[in-house]
């Protein structure tokens, strides 16, 4: 298998592939900077704005990842998976919930945020954007494996689970926020295949440790 495309978000900047794609002109808090660089995708998906800010920080990654990649009109959509990691689950929505039920004489919870309080909505967001249908899981750990990321994955594709897979880690605390994405094919999709990054966890360490 290949990295055919890789993006990495993390402290105002948006790189894919080596190359800067946004940046941020000044310091912003994390909800300016992640609204300011979909805005700069110019595109028209109103539900972005309701989800919680781990959706929203893997939904623009994702965005960037699939540009142009034609990647539902080359697989079937019940062969495409998403493999990601984190460490804090949905700490930031779980907080948020908190707050809504901490107060028995000022309860007042809501769907709308309990609902993202499940790390594998950003998930979900993604398939319903795409109409993905493959198989997806989020593993929690306390920093990013690229082990076992390469093992579960790896393991997916022998099995023929999947035929295509966005893999990585997306992760928020507070201002602290990072999301890495891949998009893993078979080289025999692949006409230039030399042009390519091979898929193992040496190479997703090195793309990973690049910001």
């Amino acid at each position: 298998m290949l990295i055919t495309r890789s993006v990495h978000i993390t402290k105002g900047k948006i790189v894919c592939d080596d190359k800067t794609v946004f940046e941020a002109l000044e310091p912003l808090p994390f909800t300016e900077f992640i609204k300011s660089a979909f805005k700069s995708l110019d595109t028209a998906y109103p539900k972005f704005y309701k989800m919680d800010k781990l959706s929203k920080l893997a939904f623009v990654a994702s965005e960037i990842l699939l540009k142009d990649k034609e990647i539902p009109q080359k697989y079937k959509p019940e062969t495409i998976g998403l493999i990601f990691q984190n460490a804090n689950s949905t700490i930031e929505t779980d907080i948020e919930h908190q707050l809504t039920i901490a107060d028995r004489k000022n309860y007042f919870p809501g769907p709308a945020i309990f609902v993202y309080t499940l790390p594998n909505i950003m998930l979900g967001e993604i398939c319903i954007r795409n109409k993905f249908q493959g198989e997806n899981a989020l593993f929690i750990f306390d920093k990013f494996k690229p082990e076992q990321l390469f093992a579960h994955v790896s393991l997916l594709f022998q099995k023929n689970k999947i035929d295509v897979c966005i893999a990585g880690w997306a992760d928020i605390v507070g201002e602290n926020y990072e999301s890495f994405m891949m998009l893993i094919e078979p080289e025999s999709m692949l006409a230039n295949s030399k042009d390519f990054t091979t898929f193992d966890p040496s190479n997703i360490n090195i793309l990973f440790s690049k910001k």
